[in-house]
């Protein structure tokens, strides 16, 4: 059961139970049972694959794509540019991260303009993940 030919070591696993809106936690990515291997090597190495819920990144990302991420520190946070951001709480987002009014916050933009930017302050911010592809899904 994998995604993409399976040669060599796979670039990472897709979370079929895991999207970026709720219910992200680092602790299930170590459950074997509930891991696909995704062989794209044009997504790069080491990479989590999770799904999209919600439409406030529409017409970029759409609900029900799969989205490939890797983690990255802030200090490598590129402004301007989509990520998963975790939350201490738990929830998940996937916005642009922008710069935000001082150097301890940033400001949380969607695609969707139906949605305001909203600022948020650091040290409530878990974990940022940087999206390195997106696997659309047409439907009819």
């Amino acid at each position: 059961n994998a995604i993409g030919k399976a040669k060599g070591k796979p670039t990472g696993y897709y979370y079929p139970d895991v999207n970026a809106s709720a219910g992200f936690e680092i602790a299930n990515f170590n459950n074997e049972t509930t891991r696909i291997p995704i062989y794209l090597p044009e997504f790069g190495k080491d990479v989590i694959f999770i799904n999209v819920y919600g439409d406030s990144m529409y017409p970029k990302y759409k609900s029900g794509d799969m989205i490939g991420i890797k983690l990255t520190e802030f200090q490598y946070v590129v402004f301007g540019h989509p990520y998963v951001v975790v939350f201490d709480n738990g929830e998940v987002n996937i916005k642009y991260v922008c710069k935000g009014s001082d150097p301890q916050h940033v400001n949380l933009v969607s695609e969707n303009t139906q949605y305001e930017p909203r600022e948020y302050p650091l040290s409530i911010i878990r974990s940022f993940y940087a999206v390195t592809g997106c696997i659309n899904r047409e439907r009819m």
